[in-house]
């Protein structure tokens, strides 16, 4: 499956840091159709992974747009060439340009079919989740939150035969100008150490914020809280070679996306999120 996305998703998302332009896979209208007629299977790669665990346990809250059921990689190939079946799965991504091949594990949603390899599999929608050599997958109490955005996703495109990456990305870059009406809550060890405290921080972010453990974030996302927006940062933390970081704002109530950027890092000690990053984050695109 490493193949399938550095097909699919490769072109598409060497773009963000080259020509500083975010694209979001949609798919085609037609594409998204059929899959709102299929049945869905999560495919794991271990039952035993944190991913598998908070999967089984939280699916039946979290995803409500079609039947689905979770298999292995080796029911995934006998599943995969039916046009009534989708599938959601994690495989690795890496940017075209990045001579060091970086990868990073994209949660990411895809159409069954008859297709002559799986790389030609069309992709309705792709969100990252962590570095590839990334083992402590701490993403997964905001896995909830991945599934509600894929559903969000589909459910915008679903309306619009003209759908694309560009109209998508527009709607999804409109949000920001509500960040000010909602409640930032932000981990600690996601920022340097100088905005640890509320002084420093609310210097450079302007908005209500509160500083959250996972467990209360977790909270927010289950109950769907409508004044909360929370932070997906991937890092290469404490590494020194050149990395990428990745900063997605979006919302606990509809999983709405405010802000969606990706830069490259060169020093470690950058890979925190700065005080430039809050600016950003008041002044929008």
């Amino acid at each position: 499956m490493k193949k399938f996305i550095f097909i699919l998703i490769l072109v598409i998302f060497s773009k963000f840091i080259f020509s500083q332009k975010i694209i979001i896979p949609t798919g085609k209208y037609s594409e998204v159709k059929q899959f709102l007629k299929s049945n869905t299977y999560l495919v794991s790669k271990s039952d035993f992974s944190g991913f598998a665990i908070t999967m089984t346990n939280i699916l039946k809250d979290f995803w409500t747009i079609t039947p689905i059921k979770i298999i292995s990689i080796k029911e995934f190939e006998k599943l995969k060439n039916d046009d009534k079946n989708s599938f959601l799965m994690i495989d690795e991504v890496y940017f075209d340009a990045d001579k060091s091949k970086t990868k990073f594990d994209f949660l990411i949603l895809t159409l069954g079919g008859n297709y002559k390899t799986i790389d030609d599999m069309p992709t309705l929608c792709a969100i990252p989740l962590c570095y590839a050599d990334d083992e402590s997958e701490n993403y997964c109490y905001k896995l909830g939150l991945m599934l509600e955005f894929i559903q969000n996703h589909i459910n915008i495109c679903k309306n619009d035969p003209d759908i694309n990456s560009d109209k998508i990305l527009s709607i999804y870059k409109n949000k920001i100008k509500n960040l000010n009406t909602k409640t930032l809550y932000i981990i600690k060890d996601d920022i340097s150490n100088e905005l640890r405290n509320n002084s420093q921080f609310e210097k450079y972010y302007k908005y209500n914020f509160k500083f959250a453990t996972t467990e209360e974030i977790e909270k927010l996302i289950a109950n769907k809280d409508e004044k909360a927006v929370i932070m997906h940062r991937i890092s290469n933390y404490g590494k020194k070679e050149l990395s990428y970081s990745i900063t997605i704002l979006i919302d606990t109530k509809n999983a709405d996306i405010y802000y969606y950027d990706i830069v490259k890092v060169s020093k470690s000690d950058k890979t925190l999120l700065q005080a430039n990053d809050l600016e950003n984050f008041c002044k929008g695109y």
